[in-house]
Order: C-alpha cells, then sequence, then structure tokens
C-alpha cells in the first residue's frame, strides 16, 4: 500500500466518503469525491505521458485540486514537484531547468509566465491547465472494483462512494489485493473502460 492509498482508503475506512476531506472557500470534496478526484488525475497524466519517476510541477491556487493533483501525481508514480506563484519569470525558469518537470500543471493566471519559461529552460515540459485538462479529466467516466471479501477496507464503503461518484462498479469476491488474486477478471474491467473511451478502429491492448 503506498501513501495515497493509505491517505484515502483511512479517510474513508474511519471517517466514510461522505466525510469532508478538503474545504475551500469555492469547493468541498468529501473523501468519495477526492478519491474519483484522484483517480481520474492520475489516468490523465499517465495518458499524457507522465511516467514512473517523472516529475509533475504544479503552479497552482490553493484549490482543493492542487491537493488532488499532488496525490495523483504519486498514484502514478511521479514525484509531485510545488512551485511558487509568487516566483518570477527568471527564479520559475531556475526552477524548471533544475526540476525538468515531464509536466508542469498551472491555473490559468500563470499560463503565459509558464509558458514562458517552458520555451526558454524546459521545452519538453508539457504544460497542462486546470481550466481545459483538468475540467475534462474530471469529467471522464470512471469504473470500480469492489472487492466483496475486502476487510482492508468495508466493501459497503466502497459501494456507497463508487454509486455516489456514478461509476460504472463490478464485483470480485475478493480480499483487499484483488488484482493479484483475480488477475483476469481485472484485465477484464480494464479492457472494458479502455474499449469505451477508445476511438473507433484503434486496438485496445490490456494484457493479462
Amino acid at each position: 500500500m503506498n501513501a495515497v492509498e493509505y491517505c484515502l482508503l483511512h479517510g474513508l475506512k474511519v471517517a466514510g466518503p461522505e466525510h469532508p476531506a478538503l474545504l475551500s472557500a469555492g469547493e468541498t470534496l468529501s473523501y468519495g469525491a477526492l478519491e474519483q478526484r484522484v483517480s481520474q488525475f492520475a489516468v490523465g497524466l499517465r495518458e499524457a505521458g507522465v511516467g514512473i519517476g517523472d516529475r509533475v510541477g504544479m503552479l497552482m491556487l490553493d484549490t482543493p485540486d492542487i491537493v488532488a493533483m499532488h496525490l495523483a501525481a504519486m498514484a502514478a508514480g511521479a514525484v509531485a514537484v510545488a512551485m511558487s506563484s509568487r516566483a518570477s519569470p527568471e527564479e520559475l525558469e531556475q526552477i524548471l531547468a533544475i526540476v525538468r518537470p515531464a509536466a508542469l500543471v498551472i491555473d490559468g493566471e500563470f499560463a503565459a509566465l509558464a509558458a514562458s519559461a517552458i520555451a526558454k529552460a524546459s521545452p519538453q515540459t508539457k504544460l497542462i491547465r486546470r481550466e481545459h485538462e483538468l475540467a475534462a479529466w474530471k469529467a471522464k467516466p470512471a469504473w470500480g472494483i469492489v472487492s466483496s471479501s475486502d476487510t482492508t477496507i468495508n466493501p459497503e464503503v466502497e459501494r456507497f462512494g463508487y454509486e455516489r461518484a456514478q461509476m460504472k462498479v463490478t464485483e470480485i469476491d475478493s480480499s483487499h489485493l484483488v488484482m493479484l488474486s483475480h488477475p483476469t477478471e481485472v484485465v477484464g474491467v480494464i479492457r472494458e473502460a479502455l474499449a469505451s473511451v477508445t476511438a473507433p478502429g484503434v486496438q485496445v491492448d490490456a494484457q493479462e
């Protein structure tokens, strides 16, 4: 279990999916909603080419999305690097030259600053905007697997959270590590998810 799983599962198990996890002036996220957003952002980062060990820069305002992105980067196997929103153009260029992030996630008001710094110091960095890419990732459909014999997290909590998030749910009679005990069924769910979001004619490759 990694740090992201511990944080989210501990919150879901102790507080429940409806309990507030993040509160801000503009938005409040429950543990169930945070779990879904972290999953959506992690999938989006992988689709954007972020790999294990890559760095994901965050030049963002203090909203629940910056927390979700930090956890999502970790969930994707990357390293989250928060950058100061008060950095000058020269300072941001120096930071990017050192960090060399695979992606830089920004709020819109930092778009011009980030684009200029990337062009000068880290041209391989992919720019991801909160108002565009992150908004689209939030709207993507999601799938979940409930391990009905799970003793790490109550299956009822999982069901409730998944249903509240309007996710497509598959139940498997398994313990917590369902991907190890029932790999064929898990791959089947992954293939179904990939097929539903893949353009016609594109071959889906999810190997067991």
